[in-house]
């Protein structure tokens, strides 16, 4: 009871947040909708008020720089060695499996509740990060907004219980609980992986971009054909 409080709890810190300032998963987003100079506006994550595009743009792929070699860092300090040539196999099959249970399984739930072909959409790619969902769901129709509040949504519930759901599951692997929360969770959970340790972490990272790829090119077809 005291972990699902302090999910709606900090939900409804990031909510409020998030209405007090306008966030932006791109520069061009930003230019689009008139932001102006002073605003509290943040681009993927990145605080950017004040700045020129140029400006913030550097700022923004700084920030991803950064979080890429905190990544590395962890993972080459790590006392176990991650080789994955052996499992190319799994984790190809692991991330068409994730991709497709993904985007399904909350499309059908929302279409047993009436949900229009616009809300499908927009919620379909819940488990990737928010520039590739929306870059996914705006040209299918689906409200980007909505897109981006769900990606949000899932990223905070995955990292909260996503550890708790792998060990009742008896998932004992880190190489597979990484994998788990990057591909379930996006950015996230990596993060509560790189928090447990630098092979999940690793994994997580790994998955987060492989399921970024598997939506982009597989939603479409999921779209016309699956649902």
């Amino acid at each position: 009871m005291k972990k699902i409080f302090a999910m709606f709890s900090i939900l409804l810190c990031c909510l409020c947040c998030a209405a007090c300032s306008s966030g932006y998963s791109s520069i061009e987003e930003a230019e689009a909708d008139g932001a102006r100079l002073g605003e509290c506006i943040t681009i993927d994550g990145v605080n950017v008020s004040g700045m020129s595009p140029a400006e913030a743009f550097e700022a923004v792929e700084s920030a991803h720089t950064e979080a890429l070699k905190a990544l590395y860092y962890t993972v080459s300090a790590g006392e176990d060695s991650l080789d994955i040539s052996g499992s190319l196999l799994p984790v190809a099959a692991a991330t068409l499996a994730g991709c497709v249970a993904g985007v399904l399984s909350v499309v059908y739930i929302a279409m047993a509740f009436g949900a229009e072909r616009e809300i499908l959409n927009s919620i379909a790619p819940k488990s990737v990060t928010v520039p590739i969902a929306v870059s996914v769901a705006g040209p299918l129709g689906g409200n980007v907004s909505v897109t981006s509040v769900v990606v949000f949504c899932v990223g905070i519930f995955g990292s909260i219980f996503g550890e708790w759901v792998l060990r009742r599951c008896g998932v004992r692997d880190p190489e597979a609980r990484g994998f788990a929360l990057g591909a379930a969770a996006h950015g996230i959970g990596t993060a509560r992986a790189i928090e447990i340790g630098a092979v999940e972490g690793a994994l997580s990272g790994l998955a987060m971009a492989l399921m970024g790829l598997a939506t982009a090119l597989l939603m479409p077809l999921m779209e016309k054909y699956l649902y």
